[in-house]
């Protein structure tokens, strides 16, 4: 009398289990019938392999998932402090030229302030070039 084991398929779960039972075989199991036995245990084999791929694989997805989010919300806050600085330099910014708009009347105002005494000085200097003149001609 020989021994053998068979491999056959119990569904927990829908995941396929081997259920590996000792029996007797006789001498009339053909070798078809030990192929067929040899090849449930390849594809149960395979399957499993197939299985364990696949979920190593939604892993690495959910990882390389998680990673892209994690850099979108660093990227996020990075432009949100980005944006912030823009507008804080665009108050600067207009600050500055009010300031130089400030600056700049003021220097016109001198400058006419300035204008005007140097014109009434160029005046007063013609009058008093004419008075000196009046008075050589007299004496």
């Amino acid at each position: 009398m020989r021994f053998a084991m068979s491999v056959k398929h119990l569904s927990m779960e829908g995941v396929l289990l081997p259920a590996i039972s000792t029996v007797c075989v006789d001498s009339s199991v053909s070798k078809g019938e030990k192929l067929k036995n040899l090849e449930t245990v390849k594809d149960f084999v395979k399957a499993k392999r197939e299985i364990f791929l696949v979920q190593y694989l939604i892993g690495v997805k959910k990882d390389e998932l998680m990673r892209i989010e994690n850099l979108q919300l660093s990227e996020e806050r990075k432009l949100d402090k980005a944006e912030s600085r823009l507008e804080e330099d665009a108050v600067n910014f207009d600050r500055f030229l009010k300031s130089i708009d400030r600056g700049t009347i003021d220097a016109l105002k001198q400058v006419e302030i300035e204008s005007k005494s140097k014109l009434d000085k160029v005046a007063e200097i013609r009058k008093l070039n004419v008075q000196i003149v009046t008075l050589r001609r007299s004496v």
